[in-house]
Formats: C-alpha cells, sequence, structure tokens
C-alpha cells in the first residue's frame, strides 16, 4: 500500500512541478498568481521560493556550478523574502539560509538539498490564499515529493523516516481531498 502510494505523490509532485515550469516559460515567471489581485506579497513569496526549488534539483544532481549560481541569487533575494514572511518565521528562515551556506561551503548536497526544501516549505507556508490560481496545498506536495527525492537520495535511507514522509502526505491530501 505505502509503495503505490509513495509513486502516487512523486508523479503527482512532479507533475505539478513540471507543470508550473512550462506554464512560466509560456506565460509569465509567476504562474500562479492572478495579476489581477495585484498580492505583492505573494508574487514575491512566490517568485522567491522558485530558486529554493532549483536548488534542490542542482544538489542532488550534484551540480556545484548551477548550485552557486543559485545560491547567488538567493542571497540576493533574501532580504525580500523575509520582509514578507510572516513576523515568527524570519528566525526558522534565516537558520535554514545559514544552514544552506554552510553545506554549500562543504559542499554537502544532500544537506543543501534538505534545507532548501524546509525553507521552500516555510516560503509557501506563508502565502496568503487570496489571489492564488493554484491551491498552496500543490506547493505542499511539490515539497513532499523533494522530501521524498532526498529521503532516498542518503546513502542510507532511513525507511522509517521514508515511511512518515508517505503518511504525512497522505494525510495531507486526505484532509484537502474534500
Amino acid at each position: 500500500m505505502i509503495a503505490p502510494l509513495f509513486f502516487f505523490i512523486l508523479l503527482l509532485s512532479q507533475t505539478a512541478c513540471n507543470q508550473q515550469k512550462k506554464s512560466s516559460e509560456k506565460l509569465n515567471p509567476t504562474p500562479v498568481i492572478d495579476k489581477s489581485s495585484k498580492d505583492l506579497t505573494n508574487e514575491i513569496l512566490m517568485n522567491g521560493s522558485s530558486p529554493y526549488e532549483d536548488l534542490i534539483e542542482f544538489a542532488l544532481d550534484k551540480h556545484n556550478r548551477k548550485i552557486i549560481s543559485t545560491f547567488n541569487k538567493i542571497k540576493a533575494e533574501k532580504t525580500s523574502i523575509t520582509t514578507h514572511l510572516q513576523l515568527r518565521k524570519i528566525s526558522q528562515f534565516d537558520t535554514f539560509f545559514v544552514r544552506i551556506s554552510n553545506a554549500v561551503s562543504d559542499k554537502n548536497y544532500n544537506q543543501i538539498a534538505l534545507n532548501a526544501a524546509e525553507a521552500y516549505k516555510l516560503i509557501i507556508s506563508s502565502l496568503h490564499r487570496r489571489g492564488l490560481i493554484v491551491p498552496k496545498e500543490v506547493s505542499y506536495l511539490d515539497y513532499v515529493g523533494f522530501k521524498l527525492l532526498i529521503q532516498l537520495n542518503e546513502e542510507e535511507v532511513d525507511w522509517n523516516e521514508t515511511h512518515t514522509t508517505v503518511i504525512r502526505s497522505r494525510n495531507l491530501l486526505e484532509h484537502y481531498k474534500g
């Protein structure tokens, strides 16, 4: 039962991520924002979350040049993002940022990916529902997919933690299903 659910979540997450990227390539850089809402916070957070997704992928691929380039973009946008985060989340975000920075210096690819995923989740959790075309739960599914990929990329897979991630994702699906 867990294996089919895992692959369903992974497929759903990757499909949503690919759809968002295709849409942004064709339409505009912020495909899930309704431009008529003019919600600056959501626009900044959505634009700011994208490099974290890229960083996760580059870290899993161990593509050091792209990691450094993306991390430099993240550094440049950090103040803009923290300005639009909920106050209680700023220190957590700063912690993830420092961990990413240290992991980039150490070329610890799984730690780069793991902390980028957690920072991505924190950014997404600060989105306001108004003005979103695609519910933010789709981005949470992206997070779950990333988390599973990162866990499966470990030298020694912690199957208990992977199982916990699958259970949490199933609970998330059940919560938002109806």
